[in-house]
């Protein structure tokens, strides 16, 4: 139904790579245009603002605890996450980004926030409201100039601590080509 978008999310948790539910990696993708809750006409229309909606955020709370769950019955060690949504961070509703970030507080094991939707190639450091920093990378688009990619690689930390989240920007020079 075209009109049902304001009832409609599509949120979930995934692993990164292969060997489901051992995988040391996992997903916790966000559907940024969640318009519950939001009036739409208030922007230049769908997808021109993101939004995020608590019963989103409570679904996918589920869904990590469900996958955790899984990961304990298979023996494997707790997973580094990473949240990956269309939309960077200031481009959410203010409401939805205050939700999003109080979410992201509360698990520290999501390490980082991936989007798009700008098309350049960024990374930001974001306070969250325990004062806690984390990492935003915004990828490029191979399609727009300049045309840019990202590689991300999740590392343990050396000291035993928290995962360590390095980013790489690939720039391609189509002039040189």
């Amino acid at each position: 139904d075209p009109n049902a978008y304001p009832q409609s999310h599509l949120a979930f948790v995934r692993p990164l790579r292969g060997d489901a539910p051992r995988a040391p990696a996992w997903g916790v993708c966000l559907d940024t245009v969640d318009y519950a809750g939001f009036d739409l006409t208030r922007t230049r229309g769908a997808g021109t603002t993101g939004a995020i909606s608590a019963d989103q955020l409570l679904a996918l709370e589920r869904a990590l605890f469900e996958a955790l769950l899984s990961r304990q019955s298979a023996g494997a060690a707790r997973p580094v996450w990473l949240m990956f949504g269309h939309h960077p961070i200031e481009d959410l509703e203010p409401a939805s980004r205050a939700r999003l970030l109080g979410f992201w507080d509360s698990h520290p094991e999501i390490v980082a926030y991936v989007a798009a939707h700008t098309h350049r190639s960024d990374e930001k450091t974001i306070v969250l409201p325990s004062g806690r920093r984390a990492l935003e990378i915004i990828v490029g688009s191979t399609t727009d100039a300049p045309q840019t990619a990202r590689v991300i690689e999740v590392r343990d930390s050396p000291a035993g601590g928290a995962a360590v989240v390095l980013g790489w920007r690939l720039a391609l020079d189509a002039a040189e080509l």
